[in-house]
Protein backbone atom coordinates (compact mmCIF):
# COMPACT_ATOMS: atom_id res chain seq x y z
CA UNK A 1 0.00 0.00 0.00
CA UNK A 2 1.33 3.24 -0.89
CA UNK A 3 0.31 6.67 -0.20
CA UNK A 4 1.15 8.81 -2.68
CA UNK A 5 1.70 12.99 -2.68
CA UNK A 6 -1.32 15.36 -3.29
CA UNK A 7 -0.59 18.83 -3.58
CA UNK A 8 -2.32 22.03 -4.28
CA UNK A 9 -1.38 25.91 -4.47
CA UNK A 10 -2.94 25.99 -0.60
CA UNK A 11 -0.99 23.38 0.74
CA UNK A 12 2.57 21.70 0.49
CA UNK A 13 2.93 18.20 -0.77
CA UNK A 14 2.91 15.39 1.61
CA UNK A 15 5.49 12.54 2.43
CA UNK A 16 5.52 9.88 0.76
CA UNK A 17 5.00 6.98 2.59
CA UNK A 18 5.57 3.32 1.43
CA UNK A 19 3.88 0.79 3.73
CA UNK A 20 5.57 -2.32 1.49
CA UNK A 21 2.20 -3.10 -0.10
CA UNK A 22 2.27 -1.25 -3.09
CA UNK A 23 2.56 -2.51 -7.07
CA UNK A 24 5.44 -4.06 -8.19
CA UNK A 25 6.41 -6.62 -11.14
CA UNK A 26 6.17 -10.27 -10.38
CA UNK A 27 9.17 -11.57 -9.11
CA UNK A 28 10.43 -8.40 -7.90
CA UNK A 29 11.76 -8.22 -4.39
CA UNK A 30 8.80 -6.97 -1.88
CA UNK A 31 9.52 -3.44 -0.73
CA UNK A 32 10.82 -2.65 2.74
CA UNK A 33 10.42 -0.99 5.77
CA UNK A 34 12.20 -0.57 9.21
CA UNK A 35 8.87 -2.61 10.26
CA UNK A 36 9.17 -5.54 8.00
CA UNK A 37 12.87 -5.70 8.37
CA UNK A 38 12.79 -5.89 12.19
CA UNK A 39 10.49 -8.94 11.91
CA UNK A 40 12.14 -10.33 9.50
CA UNK A 41 13.46 -13.62 10.54
CA UNK A 42 11.66 -13.95 13.89
CA UNK A 43 9.03 -15.77 15.76
CA UNK A 44 6.45 -14.01 17.34
CA UNK A 45 3.94 -15.21 20.46
CA UNK A 46 0.44 -13.16 20.44
CA UNK A 47 -1.99 -13.38 23.67
CA UNK A 48 -5.39 -11.94 22.61
CA UNK A 49 -5.11 -13.09 18.60
CA UNK A 50 -8.62 -14.35 18.54
CA UNK A 51 -10.42 -11.59 19.21
CA UNK A 52 -11.40 -8.59 16.83
CA UNK A 53 -8.32 -6.55 17.10
CA UNK A 54 -6.16 -9.47 17.30
CA UNK A 55 -7.45 -10.99 14.29
CA UNK A 56 -6.21 -7.62 12.52
CA UNK A 57 -3.05 -7.77 14.08
CA UNK A 58 -2.12 -11.23 12.86
CA UNK A 59 -3.63 -10.37 9.45
CA UNK A 60 -1.43 -7.29 9.14
CA UNK A 61 1.72 -8.98 10.40
CA UNK A 62 1.42 -11.98 7.66
CA UNK A 63 0.54 -10.00 5.15
CA UNK A 64 3.17 -6.82 5.54
CA UNK A 65 5.72 -9.20 6.72
CA UNK A 66 5.83 -12.25 5.43
CA UNK A 67 9.57 -13.02 6.28
CA UNK A 68 8.30 -13.90 9.87
CA UNK A 69 9.27 -16.72 10.99
CA UNK A 70 6.67 -18.60 12.56
CA UNK A 71 3.78 -16.69 14.42
CA UNK A 72 2.46 -18.38 17.84
CA UNK A 73 -0.97 -17.76 18.99
CA UNK A 74 -2.17 -18.28 22.55
CA UNK A 75 -5.63 -20.05 21.89
CA UNK A 76 -7.53 -21.11 24.57
CA UNK A 77 -10.02 -24.69 24.11
CA UNK A 78 -13.59 -23.61 24.31
CA UNK A 79 -16.81 -25.28 24.52
CA UNK A 80 -15.61 -28.02 23.26
CA UNK A 81 -13.31 -27.36 20.73
CA UNK A 82 -9.63 -27.60 20.53
CA UNK A 83 -7.11 -24.78 20.02
CA UNK A 84 -6.72 -26.18 16.64
CA UNK A 85 -10.39 -26.40 15.99
CA UNK A 86 -10.58 -22.93 16.86
CA UNK A 87 -7.90 -21.99 14.46
CA UNK A 88 -9.82 -23.62 11.12
CA UNK A 89 -12.57 -21.87 13.04
CA UNK A 90 -10.83 -18.38 12.68
CA UNK A 91 -9.37 -19.22 9.13
CA UNK A 92 -13.04 -19.08 7.99
CA UNK A 93 -13.14 -15.08 8.77
CA UNK A 94 -13.02 -12.75 6.13
CA UNK A 95 -10.24 -10.89 8.00
CA UNK A 96 -7.36 -13.23 6.08
CA UNK A 97 -9.73 -13.60 2.84
CA UNK A 98 -6.69 -11.51 1.19
CA UNK A 99 -4.12 -13.67 2.58
CA UNK A 100 -6.23 -17.01 1.42
CA UNK A 101 -6.08 -15.09 -2.58
CA UNK A 102 -2.94 -13.64 -2.44
CA UNK A 103 -0.50 -15.34 0.19
CA UNK A 104 -1.60 -18.18 1.03
CA UNK A 105 1.60 -20.10 2.02
CA UNK A 106 2.20 -17.73 4.92
CA UNK A 107 -1.08 -18.89 6.51
CA UNK A 108 0.89 -22.06 7.48
CA UNK A 109 3.15 -19.67 9.88
CA UNK A 110 0.62 -19.88 11.94
CA UNK A 111 1.68 -22.46 15.37
CA UNK A 112 -1.57 -22.67 17.48
CA UNK A 113 -0.25 -22.55 21.23
CA UNK A 114 -3.09 -24.44 23.52
CA UNK A 115 -3.03 -21.73 26.77
CA UNK A 116 -5.09 -19.63 28.89
CA UNK A 117 -3.96 -16.21 30.29
CA UNK A 118 -5.90 -16.71 33.28
CA UNK A 119 -3.81 -19.45 34.71
CA UNK A 120 -0.34 -19.63 35.71
CA UNK A 121 2.57 -19.89 32.66
CA UNK A 122 -0.41 -19.27 30.69
CA UNK A 123 -1.44 -22.39 31.16
CA UNK A 124 0.61 -23.44 28.59
CA UNK A 125 1.97 -27.49 28.64
CA UNK A 126 5.62 -27.82 28.79
CA UNK A 127 6.59 -29.70 25.95
CA UNK A 128 4.72 -26.11 24.44
CA UNK A 129 6.59 -24.35 25.99
CA UNK A 130 9.77 -25.88 24.83
CA UNK A 131 8.56 -25.07 21.44
CA UNK A 132 7.71 -21.58 21.80
CA UNK A 133 11.15 -20.89 24.11
CA UNK A 134 13.23 -22.30 21.57
CA UNK A 135 14.28 -25.44 23.61
CA UNK A 136 12.84 -27.95 20.38
CA UNK A 137 15.94 -27.97 17.92
CA UNK A 138 14.77 -26.07 14.28
CA UNK A 139 13.65 -22.97 16.52
CA UNK A 140 15.87 -20.70 15.58
CA UNK A 141 14.87 -17.48 17.68
CA UNK A 142 13.15 -17.13 20.23
CA UNK A 143 9.71 -15.38 20.04
CA UNK A 144 8.53 -11.86 20.63
CA UNK A 145 6.01 -11.64 23.14
CA UNK A 146 3.14 -9.56 22.18
CA UNK A 147 -0.19 -9.22 23.98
Amino acid sequence: MSIGIRSSPERPPRAHMDLGQGDRPEGAEPATTPVIDFYAGKSIFITGGTGFLGLVLVEKLLYACERIENLYLLIRPKKGKTAGDRLAELMTSSAFQRLKTEKPRVLEKIVPIRGDVREDCLGIAPEEQDVICGNVSGLRRKPILVS
